[in-house]
Parts: structure tokens; C-alpha cells; sequence
């Protein structure tokens, strides 16, 4: 039997669809003009909530009873009639606080302080006595389950309540790593192993990804924000295109009643501690950023516009972020750079339910913004030259409806949007894209830049060496907008049969382009370096470093000398004015999943994702030939075609919705950032050119620097301006199990195990076979014989039918491919065991408790390198040359073998006249970093060589922090109230080291395959037999914990 539902839906939270163009189509006719194009969505916006009615003397189940929910999050009511078996089922609520009504014959019985959470599913049954007086209406106290008994998702939900009383971060990708076993990385927050590229971010239903390297680009304070859903693994297939972990956060809705907030933070430098100093003992020029204000205040309110129909809401909220950047000279400050960001957040919500089945809502929102940064992470100098200003953010919008069809249990969901952004690289001082950047490698005295830089007296002629010291411009500069349109439709049907079943089945549709711009600034690149540091047979060598593009017209040889004639087959031109390349991806999504409750305490779930990915080359080398495979490149590159299964199943020996027992497999596949298509499928060539530094002109004049060409001693070219696609090129996926166990052993209180162990199956990288010379985009460690065979058998039929030529192409790319395979696979595997406990916020307490051991190691650490900070997803130089694969395996940068996370708040007891005094807090502690023997690559540079197997080096130090907030608030009338609050993070101080240097050499050794410490000092410096140069700040720290800093803040509420 079916349950005949009907809900009120509030528009903003309904549930969440798929696309499919054709599918977008349909939807566009159900959604309200909203002036924007689509983009996909899949994920839910609200919870749902079930349960049994029962009689309360005979335990029987009670048919034809109408359970009603009301809530302030929802327009109107939403209700049910019970079925044959007492079951009730209502979908579609928005998360917040509600009150259940049941009313069977003449009774009337009413539960208050039911929670429903986004994406998750409550249980609630109620036994009532149907011969009670009419009239009479019975509140039925007690606990409340708070176990998701919806799905086997693993993760934490993040209330508004928490992100207001505990001191985090100000928006919402900072308060990710709350999840148990979560950690923050260079680029965001992984989970389970994975790197935070890996991850989906969904705002609205609305994937908020970043298109082109995977980032959350977007982010909104915490004001804007109703909850946010931290999906760290086991989620079932309306999720896709993550190898990580999912955000899924929704923004606030108005209300039957005005309400809104006027707030303001700000965090002092003059409250702050001093930063620990980083002391490179290698180079006497360093620097430290020192806080002098972070400030943002803001205006959010909503209501209705319609009562009962129409809700608004809206937000505003500027963010000036104050730094400055000393210039340290062996340790002493000299001088002092400002360093400046705004940011602009807003959103902005229509809420409309036409009638009880049918509703929807549209949503803005951006962060538009303005950062200045300096650039020393590789190079040191003048402030004034490596000074970025970079104008960035995103604007997005989506719309989404629901219908309901009662009659039939059946619920279809349409959603449209569109995301833009753009990240435009910038000088903050005059004309520094213009000029050339001129970098001294080699140790050299400050007072040779004297011109450039002032030089302390104490440093003297010889004294203050300093290396990297770059002048001129700004060196590599990029600048990139996208744009995501998609939409999608979800189909939600419920019937029986041997028991219920929840059958979903969607589809999406998203087209992403991507629009970049990446060059030297200037022109050109240049180093200079002693010329035996590089191999050369001179004294002093400069490098010239140039983009080159794939052109057939034009006037410079490149790519590959297949013909042996002694030259380069290919065309190429110059790219003075920077490298363009635009380019197109069209991902396409199918989902069916069942959650099939076999018996009220037992569901099973399984289901099946398709994923189709096609990725497109950049329309600037569209139609030319591919020099690597001698075939034209097209429009679209290749195409990726995932299939994902998963299954799970939810017991609850409680029968009440107080447990959970749940186990989960699944494959996860990745999305393909579009870096790939703009670094990879696009022509691209990096010629570095070498010279005899004598035959060039000044150095210390880096608008005009050249060198004559009697000086070139030689060319070589990074990149032919192809790639082979590797025949039978499959998706990046990972593979996961999760079991666990949760149990409310009092109300209010629950408590968990979890076990996680995750796999990664297969990567995607550009690997070359032939030791540098083409690369191909493979699936390292394995290959398809079955193609390979068939290139080789049209190879011999090219040869009888007299096609030398052709049958050398194709025995070329026949041996390529068959290469791939010989490259170690890749490895990244996780094993973690979870133990955790969740207080609900009742009695003036909510608390949260994690204890993770987790076990991380492999040899591909995700989407970019902890070594040397490269974010090029899937085109890193992990593979590009065989002997960089040496000593990759070992524990990875992530690995935390113990993670302890503490959070809670309090409400103090004092007299109500006296106002709310609310103290909140959290622990933080985790085993610090494993730590490498690193050493320089002379192509590819900087930590690229592994040197001793992975994590040879001691582990860094145990990292604790302790973070504490104060909140007094006071009602100014009935509707009106003031707060005021005072954040302190790393309330002790700690500045424990979080990174040391891992560069045991700048020389260009040979990894020590499976070696020691022991054996470093047998290591000799390639080409001479001579022992390594060491690196003289080799394991001291270059990362510190901030120090202890002050928040304060005001908010005032009508």
C-alpha cells in the first residue's frame, strides 16, 4: 500500500535533481523565469522524516491516521495518512525544529522538538489511543532519535547553532574539517585520504566546484548559511563526481515573519601574538606577515512577501582582510609591504509554494573580490616586484522545482543554474606584467641587488647571500574565467513490494568552459646560474624560458623528430603576449538507487551511477596535426565513460530509530578538472633556451635583458604540443567500505564506531614511456592489450601495402601505449577506525567528540604534490619521467596516524534578567607530518626527486590548539536583541612547527632506490666525484602555528 502524502513545499529546500539536456528541456517549462541558464543538481536540500503509528494498548498499527508536521523553516504544513501498516512517510521539509500532530479517530497527539537535518532521514513513532475524548490532545514527551536512519552517509551535520557559539573560521569552507578524520592541505580540506581537490561543493543544489582545478571557489559566511551537510564518505549515488568528500550547503530562507541581523567582526593585529620567525639558513632574505586587521561586517534579513506563499531572503556582507609582509634580512626586519584583500558576499532568495504539491525558489549568491599576495614561494626579492593583485570570485545562480503527485507516491524535481567565474592574475604595481623576470639561482651577496633592494650595512659587500633573488617582473602569470551551465531532473517514486521501496532515478547534464591565459611576464623568462650547476660547459649560463603553441603556419620548429632528419617535424609560434587556450567539457550523469526497507528496523540500498565525461581540446589547435599521434586533433579529446556502483544496508536493533548498524560499498569516479584541457590538450610547448651568459646584455636591466644568438648553446622543449591518448583510457576512481555502528544510550546523546577503508583503483597522468621525449595521457601501470594489438596488426597491413611511413606511426604509438604499463601503478590506500560522540544540543549543552587512527600510504598522494605544491590535477610530473616514480611509495603527506577533535558550547546558568552568557570551545590535536629526503630534478626542478623511500625522515611534532569563545547576549524588546562575543584561537600560544624543509640538496642526484640515511654520504653530485652539496637548512621549520589571536564581534537581531 502506498502512503498518500501531501506537502507543503518550501521552495528553497526541496529535494535535489539531476540533469539531463533533453530532461532541461521539460524543466525549464515546470521552473519560473529566472533570467539565468542552467546548472546541474543533484543533492538534497532538505531531510525527510518516518515512522509507524501504532496503538498504544494492543501495539497494532493504525491506518488512515493523518500526521501533520508545522515548523518555522516551512511554508504552511506538510502531512501524511498512514497506510495498512501504521507506516507514515513526508519528504521535502527543511531542516530545523518541528512539532508532529497524529490524529487518529478522536485522537489528537502532538510531539514537539522533532529535528530534521539536511540530507538525512528521522524516525519517529508514535503510539496513540484512539478511544481518547474528542478534544483532547496529548503531548507526548521524551526523546527524540537523532540517528540518520535514511542512508549509510558517514560525515557530521553543521547547524547554525554551532557555527555561531564555537569559535571557527568565518565561512563555511572553514569549518569543514569538524568531520572526523578531515584535515586541511594546501588547496582546502581532504577527507578520508583523499586531497581536497577530490571534492564536490554543492551551495542550493548547486555544484559550486571549481571548474578549474577542483577548489571551493565559492565560499559564504556563516550569517548566510541554515546548515551545511559534510558528507565524508559512504553516499549513495545521487552523489557523483568526487573522490573525496562532499560539502552540501544550504542558505537561509525568510519566514512567516521579518527577521534579520545586522553584524560586524573584526580581529586585531594588536591582539594577536608574534609569528614565529622562519630562519632560512640558506638565504639570508626572508619574510613574515604580520596580521593588522580582519574586518567584516554585514546586514541579512528575511520574511514573507506573500504569507503562506512567498518567502525572501537577503545578504550583504563585506570583508576587508589587512596584512603586512616584512622583509627579513638574517632574521631582522627592514622593511614592511602591505598586503590587502576585499571580498564581497551576498546572497539572495525567493521562495514561492503555488499550492500543497508544487513549489520551487531561486537563489543568488557570489563572492566577488580583490587579493593582493606576495609571490615567494620560489624566489625572494624587492616586494615591489613580486607583488601580486589578483581580481577573482564567483556569481552563481540556480532555481528549482518540485511536484508532488499524491496519487501515485510520485515527486519530480527540476533544477537550472548557472555558475561564472573569474580569476584574473595582476600586478599591484605599475607595468610588472610587462617586464621580463630575471632570477639569480645561485647564492650571491645582497649588495649585488643594491639597485633593487636596501642593503642593511651590517651585510657588507660579501655578506647577506641570498639565492632566487628575482627582479623585473612578475615571472608566471595566469588568468582564467569560467562558466558551468547544466540542469537536471530527479524522479522520486514510492510503492510496495515485500516492503517499501524509495526508487530515485535522475539524470544531469553540465557544459563547463574554461577561458585562459597563462604566460612570463614580459615575454620571457630568464635564470641565471653557474654553468656547471646545470650541466653546461660554460661559466655562467642563462636561461631563456618561452611558450610556444602548436601552429602550423607557424616560423618555429617543435615537437618531435620522428623522421630523423635531425630537426623537429612540427610548427610552432611564439606566445610573446601569453598562452590562450579555450576549451570545452560536457559531463552527463544517470542514477537509479532503491532504498527498500524490508522490514521497519532493516533497509537495504543499492544503486548504480553512470558518468560520462567528454573532454574537449582547445579550440585554438582544434583541426591541427597531433605531432605525437600524426592524427588531427578534434573538438573533443577523449571521453570517459564511468560506470558506479554502490550498496549498503541500515539495521536498527532498537526498532525506534535510536541505532544504526550500517555497512557500505562503493566506486567513486572522478570529474576531470579543466586545467588538463587548458595544460594539456592545447598545443602547449615550454622551450628554455641556454646561452653563454657572457653573450647576453645586463642582467641588472630586466626590461631589455637578451642574449645574442652567438651565445645559444642549445634549445630543448618541454612538451611536443601533443599528447598520445592512450588507447582504452578509463576514469580515475576509488573504491570504499565503510562499517559502522551509532547508539543513543540517553537522549539527546549519540554514540559511534566507524571503520573506513578506501582504495584508489586508477589515476589519470601524462606519462612518458621514452624518458621525456612524448608523453601520453594514460592510466599508469596498466594498458589495453587488446588495442595495442590492433594498432600493431594495422601496422603490418600499412607495411605490405607499402605505407612505411604510416606503419612507423603506428608502431610508434603501438610501443607507447604497451609502455605505459610498465610504470608502478598508482597506490593510495586509507584505513582509519573512528570513535565519536554527538550531544544534541539540549540542557544547555552541545557537544562533539572525535578519536580517529588512521593508516595513510601509497605512492600518489591526489590531485596535486605535497612536495612541491604543483595543482595541476592529472598532469602533474609524478610520471613524467620514470626515475621521478623512485621511492614515491611510503606513508603520504595526509597521514595522521591519531587525530583527537573536541567541540562544545555551554549555556552559563545566570538569571534570564541578567541576559545568555554562552562559553564555547574546541580542541584540536593530531600526529604531525611524515617527513622526506628531497632533492632537484634539472628539468623539472625544485623537491622532484625523491631521494630516500617516502616519510625516511622523523615524523614532526604532535599539533594541539585550543580555541575558546565567550557570547553575552541580552534582549533589547520582544523582537529585538543585542550579542556581543570575544573569539580567542590558540588560546596557549603553541607555535609547534608544521612543516620543515625537505630539500636535503639543491644538487640533481639520482634517487637512492630503498636507501638510508647511512647511504647519503656514499651519494655523490652527478658528473663530478664529489659528495652532495647539502642543504644547509635541511629540516628546520618553514611553517608555524598562528599565534594566538583575538576576534571580536557584535550582532544585533530584530
Amino acid at each position: 500500500m502506498r502512503t498518500c502524502s501531501r506537502v507543503i513545499i518550501h521552495p528553497a529546500r526541496s529535494r535535489r535533481a539531476l540533469h539531463l539536456f533533453a530532461a532541461a528541456l521539460t524543466a525549464a517549462c515546470l521552473l519560473p523565469t529566472t533570467g539565468v541558464t542552467p546548472v546541474y543538481a543533484q543533492v538534497a536540500t532538505t531531510g525527510s522524516l518516518r515512522g509507524v503509528i501504532s496503538d498504544r494498548a494492543s501495539g497494532a498499527p493504525v491506518a488512515n491516521a493523518v500526521v501533520t508536521v508545522r515548523g518555522p523553516a516551512l511554508i504552511g504544513s506538510a502531512d501524511a495518512t498512514t497506510d495498512v501498516d501504521g507506516a507514515y512517510e513526508i519528504s521535502n521539509l527543511p531542516p530545523g525544529l518541528y512539532t508532529l500532530s497524529v490524529y487518529a479517530g478522536q485522537a489528537q497527539v502532538s510531539r514537539s522538538g522533532v529535528l530534521i537535518q539536511l540530507g538525512k532521514q528521522a524516525r519517529i513513532d508514535v503510539p496513540v489511543s484512539e478511544q481518547s475524548m474528542a478534544g483532547e490532545v496529548v503531548e507526548i514527551e521524551g526523546r527524540v532519535p537523532i540517528i540518520d536512519q535514511g542512508s549509510t552517509k558517514a560525515g557530521v551535520t553543521i547547524t547554525n547553532d554551532y557555527m555561531r557559539n564555537v569559535p571557527t573560521g568565518r565561512n563555511f569552507d572553514e569549518v569543514l574539517e569538524v568531520a572526523p578524520g578531515a584535515q586541511v592541505d594546501q588547496f582546502g580540506t581532504g577527507f578520508g585520504g583523499s586531497s581536497s581537490p577530490e571534492n564536490s561543493y554543492v551551495i542550493e543544489g548547486l555544484n559550486v566546484t571549481g571548474v578549474g582545478f577542483g577548489q571551493a571557489r565559492l565560499t559564504l559566511p556563516h550569517e548566510f548559511l541554515e546548515e551545511i551537510e559534510v558528507v565524508s564518505g559512504a553516499y549513495g549515488t545521487e552523489f557523483g563526481r568526487s573522490t573525496g568528500g562532499v560539502a552540501n550547503v544550504l542558505t537561509r530562507a525568510g519566514g512567516e515573519e521579518l527577521r534579520g541581523s545586522v553584524f560586524g567582526y573584526v580581529s586585531p593585529g594588536a591582539l594577536s601574538g608574534t609569528p614565529r620567525t622562519v630562519v632560512d639558513e640558506s638565504n639570508a632574505l626572508t619574510y613574515r606577515r604580520d596580521l593588522v586587521a580582519d574586518t567584516d561586517f554585514g546586514v541579512e534579513v528575511g520574511g514573507p512577501l506573500i504569507p503562506d506563499t512567498l518567502w525572501f531572503h537577503a545578504g550583504f556582507s563585506p570583508s576587508i582582510r589587512l596584512r603586512t609582509a616584512d622583509t627579513l634580512i638574517e632574521g631582522q626586519a627592514e622593511d614592511t609591504e602591505e598586503i590587502n584583500s576585499q571580498t564581497y558576499y551576498f546572497t539572495g532568495k525567493l521562495s514561492y509554494a503555488a499550492s500543497p504539491d508544487h513549489g520551487g525558489f531561486v537563489s543568488v549568491f557570489g563572492n566577488p573580490s580583490t587579493d593582493e599576495r606576495l609571490f615567494d614561494e620560489f624566489a625572494v626579492g624587492n616586494p615591489y616586484t613580486l607583488n601580486f593583485e589578483d581580481d577573482n570570485g564567483v556569481v552563481a545562480g540556480v532555481s528549482r522545482w518540485t511536484s508532488r503527485f499524491p496519487a501515485i507516491d510520485g515527486e519530480l524535481t527540476a533544477t537550472l543554474g548557472v555558475y561564472r567565474g573569474h580569476d584574473v592574475e595582476g600586478a599591484k604595481y605599475g607595468s610588472a606584467l610587462d617586464r621580463q623576470a630575471v632570477r639569480f639561482l645561485a647564492p650571491r651577496p645582497l649588495a649585488d641587488f643594491a639597485d633593487f633592494q636596501d642593503v642593511p650595512e651590517r651585510c657588507g659587500a660579501d655578506g647577506c647571500q641570498v639565492y632566487n633573488y628575482q627582479i623585473g617582473g612578475l615571472d608566471v602569470f595566469t588568468q582564467a574565467k569560467t562558466l558551468r551551465l547544466g540542469g537536471g531532473l530527479v524522479y522520486r517514486q514510492i510503492f510496495d513490494a515485500l516492503g517499501r521501496h524509495r526508487v530515485k532515478v535522475g539524470a544531469d547534464v553540465e557544459v563547463n568552459r574554461y577561458d585562459s591565459r597563462a604566460g612570463f611576464s614580459g615575454g620571457t623568462r630568464w635564470w641565471l646560474a653557474p654553468g656547471g650547476f646545470i650541466g653546461l660547459p660554460v661559466e655562467n649560463a642563462a636561461l631563456g624560458w618561452r611558450f610556444l603553441r602548436l601552429d602550423e603556419n607557424g616560423d618555429q620548429p617543435c615537437g618531435l623528430d620522428l623522421d630523423l632528419d635531425g630537426a623537429p617535424d612540427s610548427r610552432c609560434s611564439y606566445q610573446t603576449d601569453g598562452f590562450d587556450a579555450d576549451a570545452q567539457t560536457l559531463n552527463s550523469a544517470l542514477f537509479l538507487q532503491d532504498s527498500w526497507t524490508v522490514l521497519p528496523n532493516l533497509t537495504i540500498e543499492a544503486g548504480v551511477r553512470y558518468e560520462r565525461q567528454d573532454v574537449g581540446a582547445a579550440d585554438q589547435v582544434v583541426g591541427q596535426i597531433n605531432p605525437v599521434s600524426g592524427d588531427p586533433i578534434e573538438q573533443n579529446a577523449f571521453a570517459l565513460n564511468n560506470l558506479a556502483p554502490r550498496v549498503g544496508a541500515i539495521y536498527d536493533w532498537t526498532n525506534e530509530g535510536r541505532s544504526r548498524v550500517f555497512g557500505h560499498w562503493g566506486r567513486y569516479y572522478e570529474s576531470v578538472p579543466m586545467d588538463l584541457n587548458a595544460r594539456a590538450l592545447s598545443g602547449e610547448v615550454v622551450e628554455i633556451s641556454f646561452y653563454d651568459a657572457a653573450a647576453c646584455s645586463d642582467p641588472f636591466r630586466p626590461k631589455t635583458y637578451d642574449c645574442g644568438a652567438e651565445g645559444l648553446l642549445g634549445n630543448q622543449q618541454l612538451g611536443s604540443g601533443g599528447k598520445l591518448i592512450a588507447p582504452g583510457l578509463q576514469g580515475q576512481y576509488m573504491d570504499e567500505i565503510v562499517l559502522g555502528v551509532e547508539y543513543e544510550p540517553l537522549a539527546n546523546l549519540k554514540v559511534g564506531a566507524v571503520y573506513t577503508h578506501r582504495d584508489l583503483g586508477r589515476v589519470i597522468e601524462d606519462v612518458s614511456p621514452d624518458g621525456g621525449v612524448s608523453l601520453v595521457l594514460a592510466n599508469p601501470g596498466e594498458y589495453d592489450a587488446g588495442a595495442v594489438a590492433d594498432l600493431r596488426s594495422q601496422a603490418d597491413a600499412a607495411r605490405a601495402a607499402g605505407n612505411m611511413d604510416e606503419a612507423a606511426r603506428l608502431d610508434r604509438t603501438a610501443t607507447l601505449a604497451e609502455g605505459v604499463g610498465d610504470f608502478d601503478p598508482p597506490k593510495r590506500s586509507y584505513d582509519a577506525i573512528e570513535l565519536s560522540a554527538v550531544k544534541r544540543f539540549s540542557d544547555d549543552l552541545m557537544g562533539r567528540f572525535s578519536y580517529v587512527y588512521s593508516r595513510l600510504e601509497g605512492n600518489f598522494a591526489g590531485l596535486f604534490s605535497p612536495d612541491t605544491g604543483q595543482l595541476d590535477p592529472n598532469f602533474t610530473s609524478r610520471y613524467d619521467v620514470p626515475e621521478l616514480m623512485t621511492n614515491r611509495y611510503g606513508r603520504l603527506a595526509s597521514d595522521a596516524p591519531h587525530q583527537i577533535k573536541l567541540d562544545a558550547f555551554y549555556h552559563l546558568p545566570i538569571p534570564a534578567e541578567l541576559g545568555a552568557l554562552i562559553v564555547g570551545g574546541r580542541f584540536r590535536g593530531r600526529s604531525g607530518r611524515p617527513h622526506n629526503y628531497l632533492a632537484d630534478h634539472p628539468i623539472y626542478g625544485a623537491k622532484e626527486v625523491v631521494l630516500l623511500p617516502r616519510g625516511s625522515g622523523e615524523r614532526n611534532d604532535f599539533v594541539t590548539s585550543v580555541d575558546l569563545q565567550l557570547t553575552y547576549g541580552r534582549a533589547l524588546s520582544e523582537d529585538m536583541g543585542l550579542e556581543v562575543f570575544v573569539s580567542v584561537f590558540n588560546l596557549l600560544n603553541q607555535k609547534t612547527a608544521l612543516r620543515r624543509d625537505e630539500q636535503y640538496t639543491f644538487d640533481y642526484p639520482n634517487p637512492v632506490g630503498g636507501g638510508s640515511v647511512e647511504d647519503l654520504e656514499h651519494v655523490k653530485s652527478p658528473g663530478t666525484n664529489q659528495a652532495l652539496s647539502t642543504n644547509a637548512n635541511f629540516g628546520n621549520p618553514i611553517e608555524f602555528q598562528d599565534p594566538i589571536g583575538v576576534r571580536l564581534g557584535a550582532r544585533f537581531t530584530f
